[in-house]
């Protein structure tokens, strides 16, 4: 999906303009005027400007502005999360400890979900931890029933589901996970028994006398950088404000603080800025993904009711936060 929307920003042409009908009057138009047109037929005022070109490099620049900034902001924790977690259990775990207890059949898939459900790390997290979990002995089903039992089971779901459904819903959502999980898991590692293909040297081939190569390297390196820059970019941020605090209460004018409890994203972020942008008199939003908290820069008064009301019907109950 991701690599098909780049190549989509990049490719494929600007969308046509679209028509919009005129707006209502009870005034009557001067003959002539674009308000007397005909259906059907185009003028000034029933065509929407077209947008601006954006050339190629320019879609480029934000292809990747988009692939080694704003997405991983998004997921640039829950990575560190689960390299930490796969580290400690390649460091810790023996594989004798696997191999005498677990071993490498059903009753390691059994072992790997019953671990998922309660430890929540998203998908793009819990990929490390089942790298490490088949470097320790864990069978490829059991490391498949770890990817999709952990993200299933993360906690803003689960709450969801238990307000909106109540506790049997919940129960039987988290028994259709379990045995999913477990059945997924089990088909999988019979797959591969009965084609002879065998996965476990992948997981290992990163481990070998010679070492992981160029690209491996150069790979790791882009990929600590971009997560380090991520996690250590919204700290510097807060820091820089806190230095300017005084001079920045002098400089702005009206402030309003808000939290935004369901704002865990960028995309959150984004579709938040967008609507509080847009608010007559709104000059500046800051959005702080970490705290789940809106700063808003507006002149003169601003229609706190409104635009809660805007929030909550886009699915962001807010609050406002005493200075």
């Amino acid at each position: 999906g991701l690599v098909v929307g780049l190549l989509a920003a990049i490719f494929l042409p600007e969308p046509a303009p679209s028509k919009t009908a005129p707006a209502m009057s009870t005034k009557p138009a001067p003959a002539g005027s674009a308000e007397t047109c005909v259906d059907g037929d185009d003028c000034a005022a029933c065509v929407a400007p077209a947008p601006p070109h954006e050339s190629f490099f320019s879609r480029v620049l934000r292809m990747l502005q988009y692939g080694f900034w704003e997405l991983p902001g998004s997921i640039a924790g829950s990575v560190a999360t689960g390299l930490l977690i796969g580290g400690v259990i390649t460091a810790l775990l023996p594989a004798h400890v696997v191999a005498e207890w677990v071993g490498s059949g059903f009753l390691g898939v059994v072992v790997s979900v019953a671990v998922a459900i309660p430890l929540y790390v998203c998908a793009t997290g819990s990929i490390p931890i089942a790298a490490a979990m088949m470097l320790k002995g864990f069978s490829p089903g059991a490391a498949l029933a770890f990817l999709i039992a952990g993200p299933a089971t993360n906690a803003v779901g689960i709450t969801t589901i238990h307000k909106l459904l109540g506790l049997r819903h919940l129960l039987l959502y988290l028994a259709v996970i379990f045995f999913g999980s477990l059945g997924f898991g089990w088909f999988f590692d019979r797959l591969l028994a009965l084609s002879g293909i065998s996965v476990i040297g992948f997981a290992t081939a990163a481990h070998g006398d010679h070492g992981p190569g160029l690209i491996q390297t150069l790979s790791g390196v882009v990929l600590f950088s971009v997560v380090a820059g991520q996690l250590a970019w919204p700290r510097l941020q807060r820091i820089y404000k806190w230095i300017h605090k005084t001079e920045e209460k002098t400089m702005k004018g009206n402030t309003t603080c808000l939290s935004v409890p369901d704002m865990s994203c960028n995309h959150c972020k984004s579709t938040v800025s967008k609507l509080i942008g847009a608010e007559a008199g709104v000059t500046e939003v800051s959005v702080d993904l970490t705290h789940r908290t809106v700063e808003i820069v507006h002149e003169g008064a601003l229609a706190g009711p409104e635009l809660l009301a805007k929030l909550e019907a886009a699915g962001y109950p807010s609050t406002v936060l005493e200075k």
